[in-house]
Formats: structure tokens, sequence, C-alpha cells
């Protein structure tokens, strides 16, 4: 922000410094008037002092206002909210009656504009409409959901409710409690979304809220992705915090109820068939008594990221995918099942979770929940591993099942004590060979059922019911009642050592409450579950999978808004990419697209490259033969020598601008590797996933170029390392991929990057490459190994 500029012929104020400065001046007459000649000029020594003792009482006023703060700018940063100076609800309640006062002081004019005509006619609509959404709860009904459907007039919405009501008189079905939870699944289709809060009915017609929406969107940014409002980030700044919390001192906490889960039916040969088919054969027998996680399968292709849950005595499979492919890998899981006699539930707004990543995040999870049977083995194993130091040691896939309690029956977290006098390593044995050490089948089977998580509904207490359940033992846990229900959950370990837990969807937003109580638990985001796989070097999906369908959408929707936001720039305040020199031997302006991992230009680059050495010295090439046949026909381009390449591609990058849905430019590498065949039109180049590592100072960024380094000058390039040269950036034939995500990573202490990179040339087992930031002709050497 720049300075104001200042106005000739008068000194610049800073209006700050210009407050404190009248605060803390008392303005005196130095010069006394009134004793003149030997004389006392009584009304005039009066007038003086008068004058004074006003300045000074100006002055304390000056004071105490200029250095005084407001309740909302005197919380603790955790506190902090958006327009909590307008709206005391927002400010904890022993501050509330200092607020109001402050207020009231403002002098503020009220408003007198009162709504008139049609305007004030649909406040009285919207009243009345919230008031029969209020009879139609405490009837204990399930909003129609022809309600969030469509455009509905106020009216139509209005009398579709009255008819409900009518029919919940005449002796309809209720719900078994009072708080309007149920359980919302389908079998062979796909579960129609929540209706939720008739106030806030219409801002779900797209995107659904997840459990947690209210209290996310007073912490937290929220993005609108995948058919969900998902909490992207913190409201504060957490760079630095989240790295703590994940690996020191405490844990991160996620809602990641978005995911998809869908429970399939069936016999034992059929699940096993079907849980081969998802998951490419890894997810079989060994995995019968834990959960699996890695790249879900859809007819032996890799679409995805998810999770496989074996409940083998209630003869069901979990499923649990990323929402991004969860619709169309729902219809092919239920074509799949359907051969075989099975049945595909949808899940998706029937069961919730979160996950917790951090050395105390099984212990916090083990403070919110108070098993039903503490004398079971299952729940015996249970407080032994939330005992456990170092939670790392617990193998991936380690999974529990069993009912607890309601967790605000207890108001906080509790601390439990820790077990001592067991073995650690028998207790891996027992949880690794035994499922009936560590899995109720009797909690898994309630939760993956309809009538289980129906029932674990029953009574479910409002709060005002616990509030006044509290208020008879102030100061205790409130006593567990004969009535109060059992809430059946899965705590299993996944990939990056975080921990999920699936549990009913109603039941996700009262736990999430307790756990975000437990000290050291930190709020986490879209964004920081990027970061903590970045800092783990892992890939992040989809953004770091440009092989993937999803993957290449992320990156175009990401390049588009990066090339708007560069557009909005002025043209002074921006990089000029067109300008840049990268190599005296190449053309000025930056390789492939500046706002994005070029994957298209990598892969034409490819081709082009291995044209010219295939063919000789003439070759003729027509990139992208068949997509536009009149115009590509025309582009036909002899390439006689290496700078005719940067002219066809550019060429060749104006026409796939035109097209709506280009093809994924790459391909994840298998084992073996085929020779680049020179046929039109190309096949997905190979690229291999990788962890690069500076190995001198520097910084890595997002869209990264990375290049190999050329054979002639490769040792004098290396031994700058010692002798800390002068790298030169290698031409645009040396280029061999991009990083994707990059950053100084806090793990490490340096820059570290995710990417990928041409499998042919990561075939030489070469140490070292170039790395070069977008924009900057500037190169580092770095490290690199595969993932």
């Amino acid at each position: 922000m720049s300075k104001r500029p200042e106005i000739p012929g008068k000194p610049f104020y800073s209006a700050k410094k210009q407050r404190l400065f009248n605060s803390r001046t008392i303005r005196t007459e130095n010069v006394d008037p009134a004793f003149s000649d030997g004389k006392l000029d009584v009304p005039s020594f009066m007038a003086s002092r008068e004058y004074e003792i006003r300045q000074l009482e100006h002055a304390q006023l000056r004071s105490k206002y200029s250095a005084s703060t407001r309740v909302f700018q005197s919380l603790p940063r955790t506190l902090r909210r958006r327009a909590a100076s307008h709206n005391v609800k927002r400010i904890p309640k022993r501050l509330r009656a200092r607020a109001l006062k402050e207020m009231a002081n403002q002098n503020a004019t009220k408003k007198t504009h009162h709504p008139r005509g049609r305007a004030l006619y649909r406040l009285k609509m919207q009243v009345r409409l919230l008031k029969l959404a209020a009879r139609h709860k405490l009837l204990q009904q399930v909003l129609p959901p022809e309600m969030a459907a469509g455009r509905l007039q106020l009216r139509q919405r209005i009398q579709m409710l009255q008819d409900r009501i009518k029919l919940a008189k005449e002796g309809s079905a209720r719900l078994n409690n009072a708080v309007g939870a149920y359980d919302n699944s389908a079998a062979n289709a796909l579960a129609t979304p929540p209706v939720g809060n008739v106030k806030y009915m219409k801002r779900q017609t797209e995107h659904t809220w997840l459990a947690t929406h209210v209290w996310h969107t007073k912490r937290a940014h929220l993005v609108k992705k995948w058919g969900f409002q998902i909490p992207y980030k913190p409201t504060q700044k957490c760079f630095r915090a989240i790295h703590r919390g994940s690996v020191a001192d405490g844990g991160v906490v996620f809602d990641t109820s978005y995911f998809g889960t869908c429970v399939v039916e069936a016999g034992y040969d059929a699940l096993r068939a079907i849980a081969s088919a998802v998951s490419n054969g890894k997810a079989l027998r060994r995995y019968e008594t834990r959960s699996w996680h890695g790249m879900v399968f859809q007819e032996q292709r890799a679409v995805g990221e998810g999770m496989v849950l074996w409940a083998k005595d209630a003869g069901k499979l979990v499923v649990r995918v990323h929402p991004s492919i969860y619709a169309e890998y729902f219809a092919y899981l239920v074509a799949f099942a359907q051969v075989r006699g099975a049945v595909v539930h949808d899940c998706r707004y029937a069961l919730g979770s979160m996950e917790i990543i951090g050395p105390v995040g099984l212990q916090a999870v083990g403070k919110v929940f108070h098993p039903v049977d503490k004398q079971a083995t299952v729940v015996k194993n249970w407080f032994k591993a939330t005992s456990v130091a170092d939670v790392s040691t617990i193998p991936q896939g380690t999974t529990f099942a069993f009912e607890i309690y309601d967790p605000r029956l207890w108001g906080k977290p509790t601390a439990f004590k820790k077990l001592t006098n067991f073995n650690h390593n028998d207790l891996i044995i027992d949880l690794h060979g035994n499922p009936a050490a560590s899995v109720d089948a009797a909690a898994l089977a309630k939760l993956l059922s309809s009538e289980g998580r129906t029932a674990s509904y029953a009574n479910q207490a409002t709060l005002s019911e616990l509030g006044k359940r509290r208020a008879r033992t102030p100061g205790q846990p409130i006593p567990v009642a004969p009535q109060d229900p059992t809430i059946p959950v899965v705590v299993t370990k996944g990939a990056l050592n975080k921990w999920i837990v699936l549990m009913p969807w109603f039941w996700v937003l009262p736990t999430w409450h307790i756990l975000m109580r437990v000290p050291h638990v930190r709020l986490g985001g879209l964004r920081q579950l990027h970061q903590l796989a970045f800092e783990q070097g892992k890939p992040f999906y989809p953004y770091d999978f440009p092989f993937l369908r999803e993957g290449l959408v992320e990156a175009r929707l990401q390049q588009q808004e990066l090339a708007k936001k560069w557009r909005r720039t002025p043209a002074g305040k921006r990089v000029s990419f067109s300008k840049v020199e990268l190599n005296l031997a190449d053309p000025k302006g930056e390789i492939g697209s500046p706002f994005a991992c070029d994957w298209r230009y990598l892969q034409l680059l490819q081709y082009a490259l291995v044209m010219l050495r295939a063919r000789g010295s003439v070759v003729t090439a027509s990139f992208g033969e068949g997509v536009r046949v009149s115009v590509y026909e025309n582009m036909r381009r002899q390439i006689t020598q290496l700078s005719d390449i940067p002219a066809v591609l550019a060429q060749a990058a104006r026409l796939d601008a035109e097209r709506a849905a280009p093809a994924v430019p790459v391909t994840l590498a298998v084992s073996e590797i085929p020779e680049l065949q020179c046929q039109e039109p190309f096949a997905p180049l190979p690229v291999v996933q990788l962890s690069i590592v500076l190995a001198q100072r520097g910084q890595i960024k997002d869209f990264a170029r990375v290049y190999k380094i050329p054979q002639d000058v490769y040792v004098r390039t290396v031994a700058t390392l010692k002798n800390n040269g002068t790298i030169v950036c290698p031409g645009f034939e040396n280029l061999v991929g991009f990083v994707s995500s990059g950053t100084f990573n806090l793990a490490q202490g340096f820059g570290t990057g995710v990417g990928c990179v041409d499998a042919a040339w990561a075939r030489n087992q070469e140490e070292f490459v170039l790395v070069r930031n977008v924009g900057t002709d500037k190169v580092w050497l770095a490290r690199w190994k595969k993932v």
C-alpha cells in the first residue's frame, strides 16, 4: 500500500501519530496576562485557570480513548472473529456486557428505515415459513427433499410444509429424536442431499453444507468444490503452527465428511472380487482385519484416492473415495456389483468422518470417546493404543471399532490415566493378527447398517435438555441415563500418519465441539492437508496427479484463475512473461504457460525431439492432427533444426486453446517404459512422480521448471556445490518436467518440491537436476528421488 502523497507547502502527518501526540499534550498558557504592573487581574486569572483545568480534563479523556481497545480487539488470537465489533454474540459471554456498553457510547444514529410494500410482505412470509418449519421439527418430521429442489416460491414452500404438518398430525411415521437426525442413504442409487435448515436451504441447492459448516464459517475460509462447501483454510495465519501441531506438540483435525463413502453388501466371494477390482488386487486377505489405503482402480486403471475396509462378519465392504470421482465411481461399483448379486448403499450423507494428524492425535480422540463396555478386550486395547508414546509405531491400517456414549455428557475433554503395564510389541502383534482384539463386530455392523445408525439417533438430546440435566449436577459430568443412545465409531490409521474416524453423520458436530476443546488441537482445511503431505514429500491428490483427469481439471481451473488475476494487475506491476530471457540460444519468453505446469508442452516437446533424432535432418510433423483437420492439415511444419520446434509448439498451443476438453497429455509410467512412437495422435507421455530437494541456497515455487543437466557441462555444474559458481539456464530442449507443489519446507528447513518428470529420462538415474522458477532466469541445483 503506497503512502499518502505529501501536499506541497505542508508537512506530512501520520493520522495515528498525530492522534497519539494530541492525547499526550496538555495545553497551557505560558504567558499569563493576569499579573501586570504589580497588579493581579482576578477575572483574567480565573479565566486562565479555568482554561487549563478544562484542557487537563480533555487531555485525560483523549488519553483514555486513544489508548483504549475495544472488546473485540483485546480477545485472544484464537477467539477473534470477523464482524465481531457489530455482533456481541460473537464475543465470549463474560465480555458481552462491556461490548454493549461500548456500542452504546458510540452515539451512532439508529436506522429509521422500515421495509414496506413487497419487501415487508416477503419478510412476513419468511417468518411464517420459519414458524411452520419449527412446528414441523417439533413433530419429529424430516423436511421433504422437494423443498430444496428447483426455484420454488415462498407460498409453494409454505403450502408444502402445511401439507406435511397435516400428514404428521394424522399419524405418519416420526423420527426417534427431537433434533431432526435421520439416516440418509440409498441402495444402488445416489442418496438425496440433505435439506438442512429451512433458513439456509436455498444456499445448499448446488453445494451441500457439512454438519460443522456454521462452526467453520466463523473460523475458516470455505470453498465450493465437488458438491460441498469445504473448509479451505483457517482465517488466522497458521503455516508454522500447523507444522508444529503435526510433528511436535499437538494435532491438526479436519472435517472430511465430504469424502464419499459407500457400503457394499454381498457374500464373501463377491466382496473379495469387488475388493480386488477396487484395489487392483491389493486389499485382499491380509487386509480383512484392517483398512487399506491407496489409489482406487476402475477397470484396472487408477482413477483417484480411496480406502477399503472389510467387515467380514457383517458381510460388508466399505469403499471410501475422494469426492471428485465419487458419483462416477459409485455408478461403476453398482454396475460391477449387481452382476455378482451385491447391493451398494450410498452412505455419502449417512456416514461422516474426521481426520486428525499429529503426535497427540490419538490421545485427543481418547479424551473425547467414552466407550460403553470398558471391560471388553477391544476397549482395553484401545486404552493401550492411546497410551502409546509414539503412535507412528502403530502400523498403517490398524482399525478399532466400538461403541461410545454422547461426548456432550462430559461437557469437555477428560484426562485419562495412561497405561504403562503392557508390552508395546505384544500389542502391535495382537492388533495385527487378531481382528477380535480391536474390532467389535456388533458395533461395526451397527455403523454400516441403516437400522443401526437410526438406532444411534434414538433420544439424541438437544442442547437445552443437556443444559437442564447438567444443572442438576453442577461441576460434574451428566450421569448416563438408560435412554441415552450409544454411538458406533470406527478409528483407523491411514496414510501420512493420520487417524480417520467414521461415525454417523449427525454425531459429527457434537463430537467436533468437544474435540476442538482439547488443548493443542488445531483446525485445518484442504490447504493444510496439502501442506502436511508436501512436508512429508508425498504428492497430494488431485493437485499433484497430472496424469489423472481430476488432476488435469484442477490444474486448468487454477491456471484460469491465475491468468485472470495477472491480467487484472497493472502492466507496470506484473511480470512480462513474453520478455523473459532464459537462454541466448532460445527465443524470448517463458516456456509453456506461466500459470501452470504445461504438460501438453512437455509432451509435444519430447515427441518433437524424438522425431528430430529418429528421422534425420528433415522431419515433417503435424502436432495434434485429427482434432481440427481443416486447420491442422495446413499446419505441417518442416523441422530441420532445433530452433524450429518453439514455433511449432506455440502454434499447437494456440490451437489447443480452442478445444473444449483436451485429453490428458501424460500418464503414469509402469515398470516397463515403452519407446515413444511418432504416430498421430500422440500417445500420453509416460512420467514418474518425484520429490526434489535443493542442494544449495534457493527457493522453489509452484510450476517451477525441471531441467536435465547437459552432459557437456554436467561436471562443471555439479562443481558449483563447492565453488558457488553461476549456473547458466539450459536450453528448452533440456526440459524434463515440472514442480506442481513447491515452497519452503518447515520439516526440512529448506526449499523442496513435488512434481513429475519424463519417465524415459528418469531411467538414467542421474543424481542432480536444475530447477527454475517461472518468470526468472535463475536456476538452482537440486537432488531428486522417485516417490
